[in-house]
């Protein structure tokens, strides 16, 4: 763990007590999702049973009911959601995602950690349901947290886990999600602008309200922000943006430019700031307070 860039140094010595906890613990799991043990957690392996596995056991440790929505594709592959709700008081939902699955499996000395693309996604949501769990946010709205399965591309298909979820959704339950907000390719940090704040990148679509939340979350003096409205499909949000549900999708820079050798064996969790994941956590939490 201390070869992790939690840095047990000034930075982390900084941190308030609360903070500290989610960095110890993003650091255990980070280095448990990219070990070996788990065989780069492509879908359909056994290393990607065993991590989805340790996720619902760590969310169980922390209080909370998993529900696992499982199923098959076309060719006999297991494909293992993992759902998280916390009910509110009104009828209107937010749903946060990262998936957990990595490109390639490991074999012999070859090994794919899968650390940004996407084990710090999944820690940032183990973080972000950690810190809920220690300090309850008294949200109005149904937040409902997935780790979803086979994201990246799998028998000729990608976003199958986040897919198969959203074409499950009734039409009377689609009505009630304002957005969906993704976390991936998130855990490095960069300053591209030397101005000596690091960057992460915002991009939204799909309403005036999740503009109007991305403008204010980037103005929150966490990180600088680069905000953009474009249509892509690269990430889970597709899945909800192509049934009408608008998006805030979290990731480093614009277009990917971060260096994290994604769907390498360079991959590797030494490269993960977890301080940065930190401060993504108090960010999401800022924008839910937002909607108070």
């Amino acid at each position: 763990m201390e070869d992790l860039v939690i840095g047990k140094d000034q930075e982390y010595l900084s941190l308030s007590p609360s903070d500290r906890i989610l960095v110890d613990a993003g650091a255990v799991w980070i280095d448990k999702l990219c070990s070996r043990e788990f065989e780069g957690r492509k879908s359909g392996t056994e290393g990607n049973r065993l991590a989805f596995e340790y996720i619902c056991h760590e969310l169980e440790e922390m209080g909370y009911v998993p529900e696992c929505q499982i199923f098959n594709t076309e060719k006999g592959t297991t494909i293992r959601n993992i759902i998280v709700t916390i009910p509110g008081k009104i009828d209107s939902t937010v749903i946060v995602g990262a998936h957990f699955d990595g490109p390639i499996q490991s074999t012999g000395s070859d090994h794919y950690p899968a650390a940004e693309d996407n084990g710090a996604g999944a820690v940032e949501l183990l973080m972000l349901l950690k810190s809920l769990s220690i300090d309850p946010l008294y949200f109005e709205r149904t937040l409902v947290c997935c780790f979803w399965d086979s994201e990246e591309v799998n028998e000729d298909r990608a976003f199958r886990g986040s897919t198969y979820y959203a074409n499950q959704l009734s039409d009377s339950l689609k009505s009630l999600i304002i957005f969906y907000t993704n976390f991936d390719g998130i855990g490095h940090d960069h300053d591209y602008d030397n101005n000596g704040v690091y960057d992460i990148y915002l991009e939204y679509l799909g309403s005036d309200f999740v503009k109007s939340l991305a403008l204010s979350t980037s103005q929150n003096g966490r990180f600088d922000y680069i905000v953009s409205q474009r249509e892509t499909f690269i990430s889970d949000f597709a899945s909800f943006y192509r049934i009408g549900i608008p998006f805030i999708s979290y990731h480093d820079h614009s277009g990917y430019k971060c260096k994290h050798y994604g769907h390498t064996t360079s991959d590797i969790k030494e490269a993960i700031s977890l301080s940065r994941l930190t401060k993504i956590v108090y960010n999401v939490r800022e924008s839910l307070d937002f909607l108070l």
